[in-house]
């Protein structure tokens, strides 16, 4: 716990423009009980980040929380002892789970699953911001993106990509590649907006907003 709590305070630094764009984009409704889904929650800072700044909303943090998929996690999964993936895996949900509904409450729920078995279990036209930070591969970010889709509000629903391109530090080609082919065959072109280290919401992030 103290693990995740450590890195917590690292993880999330990066999304201040993010955080922009979005109290500009929501205007007034910033204000309001927001549904919130964050596809790849990792260490769950940029969980805290949108918590703190969205006082009233409800937040899901999807992700099946597999080592592997995290750098460093493996080699410390390792340290622990015998512990089995799958048990680490458990036990990090469960970390998460704690520590944020200490902070929250229930307006904080974990769920440790594929983001394509958990866009299922909830209504259509039902979140107001999703923030898409996953494995950042071309199929992985396409078959989300359609996974997610019909739960968006509309209008005024908002997708969040991260690691989507214009980055100087890492980019990841697939995330990039899979949301411009989503937008070409979607028409979404006209409410797409591609951020830099100048405008939210910045450097790597992009946004789409549903009429």
């Amino acid at each position: 716990r103290m693990y995740i709590m450590e890195n917590q305070r690292n993880a999330g630094t990066n999304i201040d423009p993010v955080i922009e764009y979005l109290e500009s984009a929501l205007g007034s409704r910033r204000y309001s009980s927001l549904n919130i889904v964050e596809v790849g929650t990792a260490y769950g800072g940029t969980s805290n980040r949108l918590m703190d700044t969205f006082t009233k909303a409800t937040l899901w943090a999807v992700d099946p929380l597999l080592p592997e998929h995290f750098h460093g996690l493996e080699g410390y999964r390792r340290r622990v002892g015998s512990m089995t993936a799958d048990a680490f895996s458990g036990n990090w949900s469960l970390c998460l789970m704690q520590n944020g509904q200490l902070r929250y409450g229930c307006r904080y729920q974990q769920l440790q699953m594929s983001t394509q078995s958990a866009a299922p279990l909830f209504p259509s036209n039902f979140f107001d911001l999703a923030f898409m930070t996953q494995l950042h591969k071309y199929q992985g970010n396409l078959a989300d993106v359609f996974a997610w889709l019909p739960h968006m509000r509309r209008p005024g629903g908002i997708l969040i990509f991260n690691e989507y391109a214009n980055c100087s530090k890492s980019c990841f080609l697939g995330v990039e590649r899979a949301i411009t082919d989503w937008i070409i065959a979607s028409n979404h072109s006209k409410s797409f907006v591609v951020g830099s280290s100048a405008m939210p919401p910045g450097e790597g992030n992009a946004a789409i907003v549903f009429d």
